[in-house]
């Protein structure tokens, strides 16, 4: 298993570091506030994210989640429903009716 190490002294495997740079792509926030937010070196996370973008073959292209089909009970039609997903600790998808 490939293991690196950032300046703050944390392993993370190749499979780990692209969940991070995944949540980075999803999340709208500059590589330097996503950084901070979750405790990463930048140097170490934009190596990372460089990986992640050439391809490297270490680092794996998506994450093996299961899929989950959700149904809004109610109908399209129902009047203010709202729904968050939490990608990450720091990382939320919103939607709300007006």
């Amino acid at each position: 298993m490939s293991e690196d190490t950032d300046a703050r002294g944390v392993r993370r495997s190749a499979a780990q570091w692209s969940q991070l740079v995944q949540a980075y792509l999803q999340s709208g926030v500059t590589q330097r506030e996503f950084c901070a937010s979750n405790g990463l070196a930048p140097s170490s996370f934009y190596k990372a994210l460089s990986r992640y973008r050439s391809g490297d073959s270490k680092m794996p292209a998506a994450v093996d989640a299961p899929f989950a089909a959700v149904s809004l009970d109610g109908g399209a039609a129902s009047p203010g429903w709202d729904v968050e997903i939490e990608l990450s600790p720091s990382v939320f998808i919103r939607m709300r009716t007006r």
